[in-house]
This record gives C-alpha cells, structure tokens and sequence, in this order.
C-alpha cells in the first residue's frame, strides 16, 4: 500500500472526527472544562497534524539520504546489485532518488563484459538500440542535468542494451531497469525506477 494513501486516510479520519468534536469542546470551553475540551480535539487535531508533519519529515529525511548516497556510488551500487564492486570494476558516477512511493537509480562504471553478463543475470534480456530507445527513451529526461551530463553520452556511444521488467519485487505499478554498455571502453550504465 503507497505511504501516501495511508497519510492521506490520516487526515482524513482526523477531519472526520475533528468535525463532531468541535462542538462538543466549544461547549466544554464555556462550562470552563478547558481539560476536557482539549482531550476531546487532541485525537482528531493529533491525526490531522501528523498526516502533515510525517510526509514533510520523510521528504528531509530522503532528501539528505538521496545527497549521501549519490555521493557514494560504490555503496550505492553494492545496494543496488548486492555484491561490491569487485577490483577490476570501477565505480565513476551515481545518482539515487528517493521519493515518497518511488526510486530511482543511476549509475555509471567500468567493469569487463564478463561482469556485465553477471549483473544481466536472467533478469535483463538483450535488445537492439531502436528497441531500447523506443521503450526507455522518455525516462531519463527528467533526470536532472548533473546526471544527464554523463549519462545520455554513454546510452549514445553503447553498443549493447539491455532491459528488465520487472526488475526486482520491491514495486508493483512500474519496475524497470536498464544497462548499456560500451565493448570498447568497458563503460556501462545502469537507470533503474520503481514506482507504487
């Protein structure tokens, strides 16, 4: 279930309830019961509060944990993958963006082909450049620019490219990964989203 939806009933509730107790606190204020009229709006007010504080809190949170892992992008891709990169693989560039009810990851490393059809697995299945770019071409606009600097001229000078969908279980509305690679130059590049 998208945290978003479950804030959402949150607040909700909170409105819900927060509309019949209201009366009954005025109510409560003029017989001078100020404790009881303020038990009485604290469930309801406390809902409607933390369905505003939690996604705000969460969206710091990721924000300072999308810096930290972009800043490391042989960590991110030991998280991504689940094995560090080995010695012969050099980890250059990568890019994490946790939202609310989604992920996204990027990366850029050097490794031999022999690795790369390790990280292929039976997971990513082989496909042809126009294939690629007609199936994946519009996702990696709305990188930001950083990103997009070292990214498009590597899918641009690949000559090998593959896609999984789904790519792990972790979301179910959209889960789709990517890797292209460069024979020549040893560079790869990997884009995985997911979305709930």
């Amino acid at each position: 279930m998208p945290i978003t939806f479950v804030f959402t009933c949150l607040g909700f509730f909170g409105l819900l309830l927060l509309v019949p107790a209201m009366p009954i606190a005025v109510v409560l204020f003029a017989q001078k019961r100020k404790r009881a009229a303020l038990k009485m709006l604290c469930i309801p007010g406390g809902m409607v509060a933390l369905s505003f504080l939690l996604p705000a809190m969460l969206f710091v949170m990721g924000e300072r944990h999308n810096h930290l892992m972009s800043a490391r992008p042989d960590r991110l891709f030991e998280m991504t993958f689940a094995f560090w990169p080995p010695p012969q693989t050099e980890v250059l560039e990568g890019y994490y963006e946790l939202g609310v009810d989604s992920l996204e990851k990027a990366l850029q490393f050097r490794a031999p082909t022999d690795f790369i059809d390790r990280i292929r697995g039976r997971r990513f299945i082989a496909c042809d450049r126009e294939t690629f770019v007609a199936a994946y071409g519009g996702e990696w606009n709305h990188l930001p620019d950083r990103v997009r600097s070292w990214f498009l001229p590597s899918v641009e000078q690949a000559d090998c490219f593959y896609i999984a969908k789904p790519f792990d279980d972790s979301f179910g509305t959209y889960n789709q990964a990517i890797i292209c690679y460069n024979t020549k130059t040893g560079i790869a590049c990997f884009h995985w989203m997911g979305i709930d």
